[in-house]
C-alpha cells in the first residue's frame, strides 16, 4: 500500500536523525514499531476556533484541518471523534481512541501522559472587557471587577493564583458568550482566539476589548504512557508541515486578529497630533473668551445645581413645598401631589387650603398667617382630605427662607404622614390608660380585701347584738314594734343600716372581683321571676316596670348570686335613669346573634378590661366591654329604660367606679362598675346602647348552655335538720381571733341551744382540742388569723379527728376556693356578717351529715 510505504519511508528518516541525536535511546526502544494504518483522534466539540462540531455535523476547526495535512504528509487515515472536553482523555484512557487531540498542556497531564506539541499552535489567554470600561490592563486591574470564566481550567488558576477571586463560574463557553451578549457579563477570561472568533459571530467585534496576553499554553496532544513510540511517529508526522501552512489555516478560522485604537501606530499619531492642536488652540483664546465662559460655567453651575436640588426634592419621601413672601405656595413636589391628588398648578397660591379637612381649615389658615407675618418657624400636626374623601394625618413643618440681603423670601417645609404613628401613639395611650386602670382595681381590690375582714368582723359582731336587742324586745320579722321599746326600734335601725355596710362592702369585692364565685347551671328565667316580684313590690308608681322572656328555657353557667346581684343593680339604675319622670323599664331575655360592629368591637377590645366607646351613623352612643365567641350560642339579658339617656363621654365615665350623676348621698358610684366587674368574672360581654332624649339599653352576652337541667324543687334536699332538743348535746369549738365577734358569735350559738367554747388564739384551742379530741362536735373558724390559718388548723384538727364537722367563718374568701376547701375536709363557708337563720342551717346539715356518716 503507497500509504504504508511512504511511513516506513518517515519511520526510517527518523530513526536515522535520532541515531545522531539525544533522541537516540528513545527511539532504539521501539524498532519494531509499525505504524497503524488508521489513527483514531478525540477532539474538543465546542471550542471554536480549535476544535468544535457543527450541530450533527463532524468536528471542525484549526486541529481539524492540520491533522488531516498531518494524514497527507504521513499517508495514515486519521478518524475524528468529537467529544466533551471533559471526555477527551476518558475515552482516550479507555483505548476508544490512540489520541486525545487538542489539549492545554498542565503538570498533572504530563504526568499522566506522553504529552507533545502542536508547533507552533499557543492559546494565548487575555481578558475581553466592555469597551465602556477603562482601566483594565492586566490582571492587576480586575480588582472590584467579577470575572466570568469557564469551569477550573487554566483561566481559573491564573486568576486566582494573582488574587483575583471574584470569578463567575458560567459552566460553558456558549452560556459565558450569550451573557456577554445581553450585557450580563462585562468582564471575561478566554484564549484569544476563540474569543475573538465568538465575538465575530456574535457581531460584536467592536463591542469589546482586550488586555495583553495574560499567559499563553502550549496546544498539545497526548497519547497513553505506554505509547511512546507512537508519539515520536506523530511528532516527526508534524514536522514536515510549513509554517507558511500552518499560518493559512489559523488566518482562514481566525482572520485577523482585533486590534485597539492605540495599537494602530497612525491612530495613535493622530490622536497626539489633535491633542496638541487643540493645547494650541486653548492657548490663543483672549481673555475676553476666557471670561465669558467663566461666566458660563458659573451660571451653567447654577442650573445644574438648582437641577440637582429639584431631583433631590422630588426623590424625597417626604412632601415638600415652598412659599413666597406672602405666604401663597409656588412649588410642591411629587409626593405631596400623590398625597392630596391635587396637581401642582391647583396647590399654587391658597389652592392648598382645599386639601385640608373643614374642620381644620380656619385654624390652621391663621396659625400659616401669623407666621409668615412673624417670619418665624411654622409647626402644625392636622387632617388633609384626599379627592376620595380618605382622612388622614400629617405633621407640617416650616421654617423661613432669607435672601442674600437677609431679606424675608418666604417659607420652605415639609409634610410627613402620620397617621400611622398617630395610631400607635393613641394604642399606646390606651394600653397605658388599661394598664393603669388595671393596677388601680388591683390596689382598690387590695384594700377593698384588706378592709373587708376587718370591717365584716366589726359588722358581724354590730348586727348580732343588734339582732339580740330586738329579739329581746320580742320584735316581729317585719319590723313592727311594740309602742314602749324604743330600744328595739333603735335595733332595728342599727341593723338596717349594717346591712346596708354588708352590702356596700359585699359590692365593692364583687366589682374588685375578690370575693368567691360559685358557678352553676341554673335557668335564666328564674332570675327574672325574682326581680319582677322586687321591682313590682318597690317601684314607684310613674315607673311601668315590664318583663320579657323570650327564651323561658335559656340556661346559662354563672355564679347566680353574683348575676342577681347585676340584675338588681341594673333595674335600679334604670330606675333612676328616669329622675321621678313617668316612663318605662323593660327586662328582657332573648336568645341572641351579635351584629357585625359589635363583634368587631369585641374582637378588638381582646377580653381586655376596658370599656369601648363610639357613637354609630344614628347618633348613639355604643360601649362594649368583655368577650364573646359570636359562633357560640348566644343568650341575653337586657334592661332598658325610656331615661333621659346619655352621650358617649358620660356613657365612658358611667362604667368608672365610684362615678355618679346622682346628689349626694343618692348613690355610690358603683353599680355600673360592679355590673362590668361582674360581667369580666364571668367571661361574658356587655354591651351598652345610649342616646340623649331616648334612653339607655344594657345588654348581658351569656354563653347559652344546650342542656336541659331539671326546674327548681324537682330535687330532694339534703339531710334532715337536727332537732332542736339535741342542740345542747352538741360542743362547739369556736376560734376567732376578733374577740368582738367571738363573743357574738358565743352568744348567738349559745342562744340557739348549743354548747360553746370560744378561743381567740388558734394555738390554745389546739392545745385543748388535743387533750380531749372526741368531746368536740364540731369546729367553726375564722380564716385569717396571725398565728395559722383556718384552713391550717382544720388540716391539724382532721389529722386527729377525720370525721369532725368543720366550717370555714370568713368576711374575705378570695383564696377559698372549693377546692381548696374540700381539699381542707371543710363542709361549708359562713360569711361574715353572719346571718343567724343560714348559720343555723348549715351547722344543722353539717351536725347532721356526720350523724348519718356515723351510722353508716
Amino acid at each position: 500500500m503507497p500509504g504504508c510505504a511512504t511511513a516506513r519511508r518517515i519511520w526510517k528518516a527518523l530513526r536515522a536523525m535520532a541515531a545522531g541525536a539525544a533522541l537516540l535511546a528513545p527511539f532504539s526502544a521501539a524498532a519494531d514499531f509499525l505504524p497503524p494504518k488508521t489513527l483514531t483522534v478525540a477532539l474538543d466539540d465546542n471550542y471554536a476556533p480549535y476544535s468544535f462540531r457543527p450541530e450533527n455535523g463532524p468536528a471542525q476547526g484549526i486541529m481539524r484541518d492540520l491533522w488531516d495535512l498531518w494524514s497527507q504528509r504521513t499517508g495514515v487515515a486519521v478518524d475524528y471523534v468529537a467529544v466533551e472536553r471533559s471526555q477527551r482523555l476518558v475515552v482516550l484512557d479507555s483505548g476508544k481512541v490512540d489520541v486525545a487531540g487538542y489539549l492545554v498542556g498542565t503538570d498533572t497531564r504530563n504526568a499522566s501522559y506522553l504529552i507533545a506539541p502542536v508547533p507552533p499552535v499557543e492559546v494565548e489567554m487575555v481578558i475581553f472587557f466592555d469597551k465602556a470600561i477603562s482601566g483594565i490592563t492586566g490582571v492587576e486591574s480586575l480588582d472590584g471587577f467579577t470575572v466570568g470564566v469557564v469551569g477550573k481550567g487554566s483561566c481559573t488558576d491564573f486568576l486566582q493564583e494573582h488574587g483575583v477571586t471574584k470569578l463567575k463560574d458560567y459552566g460553558d463557553w456558549d452560556k459565558l458568550f450569550a451573557a456577554a451578549a445581553r450585557g450580563e457579563n462585562n468582564v471575561f477570561c478566554s484564549g484569544r482566539a476563540a474569543g475573538i472568533r465568538r465575538l465575530y459571530k456574535l457581531n460584536l467585534q467592536g463591542e469589546f476589548k482586550l488586555t495583553a496576553t495574560l499567559f499563553a499554553k502550549p496546544a498539545v496532544w497526548a497519547v497513553r504512557k505506554e505509547d511512546t513510540a507512537l508519539r515520536d511517529f506523530i511528532a516527526a508526522g508534524f514536522t514536515l508541515i510549513r509554517p507558511a501552512e500552518r499560518a493559512a489555516i489559523e488566518e482562514k478560522w481566525i482572520g485577523r486578529p482585533v486590534e485597539s485604537l492605540w495599537d494602530n501606530p497612525a491612530l495613535r499619531f493622530l490622536a497626539w497630533m489633535l491633542a496638541a492642536a487643540a493645547i494650541g488652540a486653548l492657548l490663543l483664546v483672549t481673555w475676553n473668551r476666557s471670561l465669558r465662559r467663566q461666566v458660563a460655567a458659573k451660571t451653567m453651575g447654577l442650573a445644574v445645581s438648582e437641577r440637582r436640588y429639584r431631583e433631590l426634592v422630588e426623590a424625597l419621601p417626604v412632601a415638600i413645598f415652598e412659599s413666597d413672601a406672602e405666604g401663597g405656595n409656588t412649588y410642591s413636589n411629587g409626593v405631596w401631589v400623590e398625597m392630596t391628588g391635587l396637581s401642582r398648578s391647583q396647590t399654587l397660591g391658597e389652592g392648598w387650603i382645599a386639601a385640608v379637612h373643614p374642620e381644620d381649615r380656619a385654624a390652621l389658615h391663621a396659625r400659616w398667617r401669623a407666621a409668615i407675618q412673624a417670619r418665624e418657624s411654622f409647626r402644625s400636626e392636622h387632617r388633609l382630605c384626599r379627592l376620595d374623601g380618605t382622612e388622614f394625618w400629617v405633621m407640617v413643618e416650616a421654617v423661613p427662607r432669607f435672601d442674600a440681603s437677609g431679606a424675608f423670601s418666604g417659607m420652605i417645609g415639609s409634610i410627613a404622614d402620620v397617621t400611622e404613628r398617630r395610631r400607635h401613639e393613641e394604642e399606646r395611650l390606651r394600653r397605658e390608660a388599661q394598664s393603669q386602670e388595671s393596677k388601680k382595681l388591683e390596689a382598690l381590690g387590695q384594700f377593698a380585701g384588706g378592709v373587708a375582714h376587718d370591717f365584716n368582723n366589726f359588722l358581724g359582731a354590730i348586727l348580732g347584738y343588734a339582732q339580740f336587742i330586738v329579739e329581746d324586745a320580742a320584735l316581729d320579722s317585719k319590723g313592727d314594734h311594740p309602742a314602749n321599746s324604743s330600744a328595739g326600734r333603735y335595733a332595728q335601725r342599727i341593723l338596717t343600716a349594717g346591712r346596708r355596710g354588708r352590702a356596700l362592702v359585699e359590692q365593692i369585692l364583687t366589682f374588685t372581683r375578690r370575693t368567691r364565685m360559685t358557678r352553676r347551671r341554673f335557668h335564666l328565667s328564674e332570675l327574672l321571676g325574682e326581680i319582677e316580684e322586687l321591682m313590682f313590690a318597690s317601684a314607684v308608681p310613674s315607673v311601668d316596670f315590664r318583663c320579657e322572656n323570650a327564651d323561658p328555657d335559656a340556661v346559662v353557667e354563672a355564679d347566680r348570686d353574683q348575676l342577681g346581684q347585676l340584675l338588681l343593680n341594673l333595674c335600679i339604675n334604670a330606675q333612676d335613669a328616669l329622675r321621678g319622670r313617668p316612663g318605662s323599664v323593660t327586662v328582657r331575655i332573648r336568645r341572641t346573634r351579635l351584629s357585625a360592629e359589635t363583634a368587631v368591637k369585641l374582637q378588638d377590645s381582646n377580653g381586655s378590661d376596658a370599656v369601648t366607646v363610639w357613637t354609630d351613623a344614628d347618633g348613639w352612643a355604643c360601649a362594649v366591654a368583655g368577650s364573646c365567641d359570636p359562633a357560640a350560642s348566644q343568650v341575653s339579658l337586657i334592661v332598658s329604660d325610656t331615661g333621659f339617656g346619655m352621650d358617649a363621654a358620660l356613657l365612658q365615665q358611667a362604667f368608672t367606679p365610684f362615678f355618679t350623676t346622682k346628689e349626694k348621698g343618692q348613690g355610690t358610684g358603683l353599680g355600673l362598675a360592679v355590673v362590668r366587674g361582674i360581667v369580666l368574672a364571668h367571661g361574658a360581654a356587655l354591651i351598652a346602647q345610649s342616646r340623649e332624649g331616648d334612653g339607655t339599653s344594657i345588654e348581658i352576652v351569656l354563653p347559652r348552655i344546650e342542656i336541659a337541667i331539671p326546674r327548681p324543687g324537682s330535687i330532694a334536699g339534703g339531710p334532715a335538720a337536727l332537732p332542736a332538743a339535741a342542740r345542747s348535746r352538741r360542743r362547739i369549738l369556736l376560734v376567732d381571733d376578733d374577740a368582738d365577734f367571738c363573743d357574738m358569735m358565743h352568744l348567738l350559738l349559745e342562744r340557739l341551744g348549743f354548747e360553746v367554747v370560744p378561743y381567740t388564739r388558734a394555738k390554745e384551742a389546739l392545745e385543748d382540742f388535743r387533750e380531749l379530741p372526741a368531746t368536740w362536735d364540731a369546729l367553726i373558724t375564722d380564716q385569717n388569723m396571725p398565728e395559722m390559718s383556718g384552713l391550717e388548723l382544720l388540716a391539724v384538727v382532721k389529722a386527729v379527728r377525720p370525721d369532725l364537722p368543720c366550717l370555714i367563718c370568713s368576711a374575705f374568701s378570695e383564696n377559698l376556693t372549693d377546692a381548696a376547701l374540700r381539699e381542707a375536709g371543710a363542709l361549708a363557708l359562713i360569711r361574715k356578717p353572719v346571718d343567724k337563720d343560714l348559720l343555723l342551717a348549715t351547722l344543722e346539715r353539717a351536725l347532721g351529715t356526720a350523724r348519718e356518716a356515723r351510722v353508716h
